[in-house]
C-alpha cells in the first residue's frame, strides 16, 4: 500500500475515533456517577453506623462512669462499715479485757478470801475440837464419878435393907423403942443420902451449869455447839 492510501485510512480511523469519543465519556461519566452515588450511599451508611457506634460508645461510657462512681461510694461504704467494725470491735475489746481484769481481780480476791477463812476455820475446828475433848474428859469424869456414888447409894440401898430385914425378924420388932430407934435410923439413912445427893448436884451445877442438854440431860454445851434441845 502507498503512502497516500495509509494517510487516508488514519483520517478515517481518527474520525471514528472522534465520532465514538462523546459516547465513551457519557458511559464513564456514568459509571462515575453510579459509583459515586454508590458510594455515597456507602458512606452515608458508614456514618451511620459511625453515628451509632458514637453513640453506644458515649453510652458505655456514661455507664463506665456511673460504674465508677457507684464502685467508689460502694468502697467507700464498706471502708465506712469497716471502720465502725473496726471502732466497735476495739471498743468491745476494751470492754471485754477490763471485764477480764475485774474478774481475775474478784477471783483472786475471793481465792484470798477463802485461803483466810479455810485458815480460820482450821484454827476454829482445831479450838472446837480442843474443846469438845476437855467437855469429853470432863464428861467420862463426871460419868464415872456418877457411877461411884450409884454404886455407893446402892450398898447403902442393900445395908438399909438388911437392917429392915434384920428388924422385921427381931422378936422386939413390937417394941415401940425398937420401932422408934428402926425409925430413926431408916430417917438418918435417907438424911444421908439426900445430904450426898445434894452435894453431887450442887458440885455438878458449880462445875457444869445446866444447859439445854448437849450429851445427856441437863449437861451444858461447850460453846460454838448447837444444843439438842433436850
Amino acid at each position: 500500500m502507498s503512502s497516500a492510501g495509509k494517510k487516508k485510512g488514519g483520517k478515517e480511523k481518527g474520525k471514528n475515533a472522534a465520532a465514538a469519543q462523546p459516547e465513551v465519556l457519557e458511559q464513564i461519566n456514568k459509571a462515575l456517577e453510579a459509583e459515586m452515588l454508590a458510594l455515597e450511599i456507602q458512606l452515608q451508611e458508614t456514618d451511620e453506623k459511625l453515628t451509632k457506634t458514637l453513640k453506644e460508645e458515649n453510652l458505655h461510657k456514661e455507664k463506665c462512669e456511673q460504674y465508677k462512681k457507684d464502685l467508689k461510694a460502694e468502697e467507700r461504704r464498706h471502708l465506712d462499715v469497716c471502720c465502725d467494725l473496726s471502732r466497735q470491735y476495739k471498743a468491745l475489746q476494751r470492754y471485754y479485757m477490763n471485764q477480764l481484769d475485774d474478774t481475775q481481780s474478784a477471783f483472786q480476791a475471793h481465792r484470798r478470801e477463802y485461803a483466810e477463812q479455810s485458815i480460820l476455820l482450821r484454827q476454829l475446828g482445831a479450838s472446837r475440837d480442843k474443846e469438845l475433848a476437855e467437855y469429853d474428859t470432863r464428861v467420862r469424869a463426871m460419868k464415872i464419878k456418877m457411877d461411884r456414888i450409884s454404886d455407893e447409894f446402892v450398898v447403902l440401898l442393900n445395908e438399909i435393907q438388911e437392917m429392915m430385914v434384920q428388924q422385921v425378924q427381931s422378936p422386939l420388932i413390937h417394941s415401940k423403942d425398937e420401932t422408934e430407934r428402926f425409925t430413926e435410923v431408916l430417917e438418918a439413912s435417907k438424911s444421908e443420902y439426900f445430904k450426898k445427893l445434894s452435894e453431887i448436884i450442887r458440885d455438878r451445877e458449880e462445875k457444869y451449869p445446866l444447859g439445854s442438854g448437849w450429851r445427856g440431860a441437863g449437861t451444858k454445851a461447850p460453846d460454838g455447839i448447837q444444843p439438842l434441845g433436850v
